[in-house]
C-alpha cells in the first residue's frame, strides 16, 4: 500500500463509521456536542478497538493510559523516562523505525503520536510494514 496516495479526511472516516456502525452513534453525538471533545474520545475509541483491534497488536505511544488490551498487545514508546511515557514498554524505539520483522501484527494502534513524527508518510509506511497481509476468501 502506497500511503502517499491516501487522502481521506477524519470527518469522512467518522461519517463512514457512523453509517456502517450505528452503535457508535452516541459517541459521535457526544463528541460533536462537547465543547472540549477530548473527554468524549474514549467513548468513540473503545467500540472501535473492540471491533477492529483483534488478534496480536502493537500500541505505539500508549503513555500511562493505554487503550488496547495488554493481554494481546505489545507497547512501544521512545521515551521511558518522560513523565507522559509508557512505563516499562515492551519495545523501546522510535515509531518511524521499529525493530520488528515484517507482518508481525494483526493491528497497530496509536493515538496522539503521528503529529510528532518528522515524516508522517514514512512512519505510516513503517506501521503498514508491521501488519500481516489480509487474506480475502469468497
Amino acid at each position: 500500500m502506497n500511503l502517499t496516495n491516501l487522502h481521506v479526511s477524519i470527518l469522512e472516516v467518522f461519517q463512514h463509521l457512523q453509517t456502517k456502525h450505528p452503535e457508535l452513534q452516541t459517541g459521535f453525538q457526544n463528541l460533536s456536542s462537547s465543547s472540549t471533545a477530548s473527554d468524549k474520545i474514549p467513548e468513540i475509541i473503545k467500540p472501535l478497538i473492540k471491533r477492529y483491534c483483534i488478534g496480536k497488536g502493537l500500541e505505539i505511544g500508549a503513555g500511562k493510559h493505554p487503550y488496547c488490551d495488554p493481554e494481546k498487545t505489545l507497547f512501544l514508546d521512545k521515551y521511558t523516562d518522560n513523565k507522559d511515557g509508557t512505563p516499562e514498554p515492551d519495545i523501546i524505539s522510535d515509531a518511524s523505525q521499529i525493530p520488528i520483522k515484517d507482518e508481525s501484527f494483526d493491528f497497530v494502534f496509536s493515538s496522539h503520536v503521528l503529529e510528532h513524527m518528522q515524516n508522517t508518510i514514512a512512519t505510516l509506511n513503517e506501521w503498514t510494514r508491521l501488519l500481516k497481509k489480509m487474506e480475502f476468501y469468497s
